[in-house]
């Protein structure tokens, strides 16, 4: 299964070379580089050791880890208090069965994107030469491979799903296997739990399957936490409906907002929600979304006069994806306002009286009628999201999407559940925007 580094890892070694001095930001991207080199080739069951280039990287990411006390996470700022706080809960249940502590260090560094890099701090466990790498639970349908160290994140899953042990050789159920990697060769063994003691020599195994277990939790929070690779490009239609289902469950949380609270911006939690569950959005979510998007593609028609926050949505609506936190964090906002406003819609103008409007069509429905045959009712709302309704009994039919100039009568004020609603009759219209000019995919 031998292969060739990619480009990237040779690249970061040719860097290395050059400044040997442990930094957490160039540390951060040589595990991702080395890990990536890994996945690549997965050189039977062992680390990389068929590649002078891999061989580099991994020594050099070894003795940064070794300099810096261990691992270095990229995590949004907001979110360090949060994580701090578990990642000491650990450390405390770890310290009452007397194993090695668990910390977690700020490294102080940052990138410009304001993520933080810090140090998960503490050793895997070692008996007998032998590093305790991965934990394997083998309940269930598939198969977890809990990483406890490095050499665990650069190990095979699929090698262990078997759930076997290289120790007694027997063929049995097991559900959970232990990983272990030689300190000095580097040879990798797959044991069952029953047989780790003896494999390791009459050591018991106790204390470092338990240090074992709090390290693999450890790294998992920080791995749920750590931040996506930027930029994060992301189609616009996906993004913004789990930007509706954050709003909605959370509110509008802006970066600033978060870094004050210590907690997740909607644009990370919409972006980690996108990426982890692609398929969370409910109807809710998507409706609120398309409903956004319309909006602030049809505002350059509906309104004269743009202010700054308006002109920059409709810039980001009208591209086909988001690839920068500014992007993600102004497409929240649009859904928060849109939101915000629909709710808080005023009734416009005065009953009775004669107003030229312009206008979106946001929902078109059709009821039989025993005077006119067919009515057509539209629910519209205007530039500053403010609800109107319309029953129309002749003409031609409008369609959802469409921007109209409206001359009309105000029949009367009234409410929809909360929100304040304008109802119009005896109205004319004049096209101004087809539906194809607000369209949203899948709507």
């Amino acid at each position: 299964m031998a292969g060739h580094a990619p480009h990237g890892t040779r690249a970061f070694r040719v860097a290395l070379d050059d400044d040997r001095h442990a930094d957490a930001r160039r540390l951060g991207h040589a595990q991702r580089a080395l890990e990536t080199a890994s996945k690549q080739r997965w050189l039977d069951k062992h680390t990389p050791s068929g590649d002078r280039d891999a061989r580099a990287l991994a020594e050099w990411v070894g003795a940064a880890q070794a300099e810096l006390g261990g691992r270095v996470f990229r995590i949004p700022n907001e979110a360090l208090g949060p994580l701090r706080a578990r990642i000491e809960a650990l450390d405390r249940r770890a310290s009452r069965l007397g194993v090695a502590p668990i910390r977690l260090a700020d490294t102080g560094q940052q990138d410009p994107d304001g993520h933080a890099f810090v140090v998960l701090q503490g050793a895997a466990p070692v008996l007998a030469g032998w590093t305790l790498a991965a934990i394997v639970d083998h309940r269930g349908d598939g198969v977890s491979v809990r990483s406890v160290g490095e050499p665990g994140d650069r190990l095979d899953p699929q090698a262990f799903a078997t759930g076997r042990c290289e120790h007694c050789e027997l063929r049995r159920r097991r559900t959970t296997t232990f990983v272990v990697v030689h300190a000095d060769s580097g040879e990798v063994r797959q044991v069952g739990s029953a047989c780790l003691r003896d494999f390791l020599g009459g050591h018991n195994p106790e204390r470092a399957c338990q240090q074992a277990e709090y390290l693999a939790l450890a790294r998992t929070e920080l791995r749920d936490a750590e931040a996506p690779p930027s930029p994060q490009e992301a189609p616009l239609e996906a993004f913004a409906a789990h930007a509706a289902r954050v709003v909605r469950a959370h509110g509008f949380i802006s970066r600033e907002q978060a870094q004050d609270a210590r907690c997740r911006s909607s644009a990370d939690l919409a972006l980690r929600s996108l990426l982890d569950t692609p398929d969370a959005p409910d109807r809710g979510d998507h409706a609120l979304a398309a409903g956004a998007l319309r909006w602030a593609r049809a505002l350059p028609t509906l309104k004269n006069e743009l202010s700054e926050f308006e002109q920059d949505a409709v810039a980001v609506v009208h591209a086909g994806s988001v690839s920068t936190r500014r992007e993600r964090g102004l497409l929240c906002a649009l859904i928060s306002a849109y939101r915000r406003r629909r709710a808080r819609s005023r009734h416009v103008f005065e009953p009775g009286e004669r107003v030229h409007t312009v206008v979106l069509v946001e929902r078109v429905t059709r009821g039989p009628s025993a005077r006119y045959g067919t009515v057509h009712r539209y629910e519209l709302i205007d530039g500053h999201v403010n609800r109107l309704v319309w029953w129309q009994t002749q003409g031609r039919p409008l369609h959802a999407g469409e921007v109209v100039a409206l001359t009309g009568k105000i029949e009367r004020h009234t409410r929809f559940g909360t929100g304040a609603v304008t109802v119009l009759s005896h109205c004319t219209t004049e096209t101004l925007a087809g539906p194809e000019a607000v369209q949203v995919a899948g709507t």
